[in-house]
């Protein structure tokens, strides 16, 4: 299946609005890239009007808008050459899955000062461009992630987003266009992240659902319909792609059980985010929930009796952990 046929129906859902033609546009504020055309000769947009994204995914934060209410628009490419002012990247968080990127990225939302893109789809449609040349992702990519980043409160002054975890394997060319942007990358025990996917698992755990080249899995020990052992091939490509983007370039790394408390003891700084009593205590309310479904208390993941996976997890996964381990504790930056 191709990577296009698998989020066709997403972005068909996410691009419905009242169509409203670019060339009737004062500007593009407030309109926000959802998706590019197969053949990458335009872009579609939605209007988000003065709501925030403080969902926990970028498409949730769409969905909110009533359908009578929903505006497209498709542009031309041109359009990124012509955008409203916007905010530079403050930091790029990228994740093994299932290890607290989604709860770092709602305690920043919580803030007025923060714009956080948590997984935005136009991104994705990107990075699974078929044949795309290294010049135009740059400029591609650099165009999309300033419209992103556009700047519509005065007190936005930070501005975060959070990558899907297939992403890991486009980590060197993201940098190679914002080299000074800090890149956070998020990891957890592999087991945890297992037993987190048999519950419910994400797309990129599913055989067949996406086209997964560039991850270069080994599925020919698998048997068929072997959901489990599928993920922890995943997981292996996931920490072989984050070692050697951590030989190439900085990284700053961030074990899921840090999360919460780090965000409180070290990030607030490190980010130079600049927050009042009242919004620390915000964050923290919200840090109690699940970082998914922001009215059910977190419970953590349940214990889920081992399987065949379990084995590869343990002789092939886990040494590569231990080494995210030891350079972790190396860094010594929190």
């Amino acid at each position: 299946m191709s990577d296009f046929a698998a989020f066709a129906v997403e972005e068909r859902t996410l691009i419905r609005g009242k169509p409203i033609h670019y060339q009737k546009l004062n500007s593009l504020q407030n309109w926000f890239p959802i998706a590019l055309t197969p053949t990458l000769e335009g872009i579609w947009w939605r209007h988000l009007g003065n709501r925030r994204f403080t969902e926990s995914f970028f498409s949730d934060t769409l969905a909110y808008i009533h359908p009578e209410e929903r505006l497209s628009c498709y542009t031309p490419l041109e359009a990124l050459e012509n955008l409203p002012s916007y905010v530079a990247p403050t930091a790029f968080i990228f994740h093994i899955s299932r290890c607290g990127s989604t709860l770092l990225t709602q305690m920043l939302a919580t803030l007025p000062q923060c714009i956080v893109m948590s997984e935005p789809p136009v991104i994705d449609s990107l990075l699974r461009m078929p044949d795309l040349s290294e010049a135009s992702a740059k400029k591609m990519l650099s165009g999309l992630i300033n419209a992103l980043g556009q700047q519509r409160f005065h007190e936005e002054q930070k501005f975060f987003i959070k990558f899907d975890s297939w992403h890991l394997c486009h980590l060197p060319l993201i940098r190679s266009i914002f080299p000074t942007v800090p890149c956070i990358l998020l990891y957890r025990q592999p087991i945890e992240v297992l037993n987190s996917h048999r519950r419910h698992r994400g797309p990129q755990m599913i055989p067949g659902w996406m086209n997964a080249t560039r991850l270069n899995l080994d599925t020919r020990p698998l048997a068929p319909g072997d959901f489990d052992g599928y993920c922890a091939i995943v997981l292996e490509s996931y920490f072989k792609c984050a070692l050697n983007s951590l030989l190439s370039q900085p990284l700053i790394l961030l074990n899921y059980q840090q999360l919460p408390a780090i965000f409180f003891s070290h990030l607030v700084d490190f980010f130079s985010i600049d927050c009042s009593a009242k919004e620390l205590e915000t964050i923290q309310t919200r840090s109690l929930f699940n970082a998914k479904h922001k009215n059910d208390v977190f419970t953590g993941d349940p214990f889920i009796a081992s399987s065949q996976a379990d084995i590869i997890l343990k002789e092939r996964v886990a040494p590569y952990y231990e080494q995210l381990e030891q350079a972790r504790l190396k860094q010594n930056i929190f």
